[in-house]
């Protein structure tokens, strides 16, 4: 053992004698093996054995004991904690929000602009997805043609949109645009309001959801260096295909997972998203967005490839779990984050959607868990219990089925009437 001194008044620094070292290394042991001896012994009472006593106590405990249950059901009535609700309450409260979203789009966002009036349809179909993963800026509402956002169907609706006067946040003086600050900030406030909304009904009608950190990454667009779009065209409607779950970063493999969305949900993405959007980055980069090139090319890459994102940020996890707070507190009375959520839909899943009316009625269980992200031996240890390619043919169709049920069951309509 070499121990080294520094001598005072100076920065060099000198090693000790052997017999130095001896001396000081006896000094250390002199003060330090007492110390242990009364404070570092578990057959000793002090904190120190204290604390690992209760380690000792409570890792026995946990491995000899499932973790308590978050949710129990009490006949139609689910207890989530001290918390009350039942399915048709939270199914009838979902609908009426969704008709609450669809007018604020109509009256606050569209200006009472008809779309089918002036030539922009909302019906989707499989034409307008290609299955290009590749090409940066396309998605099934973009063409990734140019590196602005603008399209037929947006300019369809600005231009009638500057007619209107009153409310319109843009109007045309001669040859140029101006744009009246107030009304801007304030027909940001009502897109942002309305995409919270669209949110809640994304991830409350789709099926088993997957986790936070999946919704906060779905793309509309595929980027120029990184993920694929996940907004498909379905049969009519949307569908929302992930490819992210919780062990991504560490294994860097991907699952993926289709859900999919009744198509008036689909609809509201749609005008959001292809109408709305490419306006609204307008407005911003006018009065929120710094000025210069690379603030500017920043935030179209943002708005061109997020869905979630607002005021020029992008929605991280735990703000998507104070919106769906947020919602629960206003219509059942109490907070439910996406983590919790996680296991309402899924204890809504075990009592309401057991069996498959048709083919092979024992797998449905499979098919649920791996919907929500996770392996069937993880559902049944820790769920609700009663007191990189896109997925294969087979699976689409058991997710597709899988929505299905579940639209089903909170009374929505999968695909358009015909």
């Amino acid at each position: 053992m070499v121990l080294i001194r520094r001598s005072h008044g100076s920065s060099e620094s000198q090693e000790l004698t052997p017999s130095e070292s001896a001396c000081a290394y006896c000094r250390i042991r002199n003060t330090v093996e007492p110390f242990c001896k009364r404070f570092l012994q578990e057959d000793v009472l002090n904190v120190f054995s204290i604390v690992r006593f209760w380690m000792h106590d409570s890792t026995t405990f946990c491995l000899a004991n499932k973790r308590p249950y978050l949710l129990q059901w009490h006949q139609e009535t689910l207890v989530i904690q001290t918390n009350k609700i039942t399915k048709d309450s939270f199914a009838l409260n979902l609908r009426n929000s969704l008709d609450e979203l669809e007018k604020l789009v109509e009256e606050n966002v569209l200006f009472g602009i008809s779309l089918q009036s002036i030539g922009v349809s909302c019906e989707l179909h499989h034409s307008m997805d290609n299955g290009d993963d590749v090409t940066p800026g396309y998605g099934p509402f973009s063409s990734g043609t140019t590196t602005a956002l603008d399209n037929p169907d947006s300019d369809k609706f600005f231009r009638v949109m500057m007619k209107i006067a009153d409310r319109s946040p843009c109007r045309r003086v001669g040859g140029s645009l101006e744009w009246d600050r107030e009304k801007s900030l304030r027909w940001e406030t009502e897109i942002h309001q309305s995409l919270q909304l669209a949110f809640v009904q994304t991830h409350a009608t789709c099926g088993l959801t997957g986790r936070g950190a999946e919704a906060a990454l779905y793309n509309w667009t595929n980027e120029a260096f990184g993920s694929r779009h996940h907004l498909r065209i379905h049969k009519g409607t949307c569908a929302l295909d992930g490819n992210y779950h919780k062990g991504t970063f560490t294994t860097g493999l991907y699952k993926n997972i289709l859900r999919v969305l009744p198509y008036r949900v689909a609809q509201i993405l749609f005008i959001l998203l292809r109408v709305i959007r490419p306006i609204q980055l307008m407005s911003l980069m006018k009065f929120i967005i710094p000025a210069g090139k690379t603030n500017i090319e920043a935030a179209t890459k943002l708005y061109a490839t997020r869905i979630f994102v607002s005021w020029n940020k992008p929605w991280p996890a735990i703000y998507l779990s104070h919106i769906l707070m947020a919602w629960f507190h206003k219509h059942h009375g109490f907070k439910i984050g996406l983590r919790m959520y996680h296991h309402f839909a899924t204890a809504l899943q075990r009592r309401y959607i057991k069996y498959r009316t048709h083919d092979n009625p024992e797998d449905i269980q499979e098919l649920a868990d791996t919907q929500a992200g996770r392996q069937q031996k993880t559902g049944d240890l820790y769920y609700a219990v009663e007191k990189g390619k896109s997925s294969s043919e087979s699976h689409v169709c058991g997710f597709e089925l899988m929505s299905a049920y579940w639209h089903e069951m909170i009374r929505y309509e999968t695909y358009p009437p015909k």
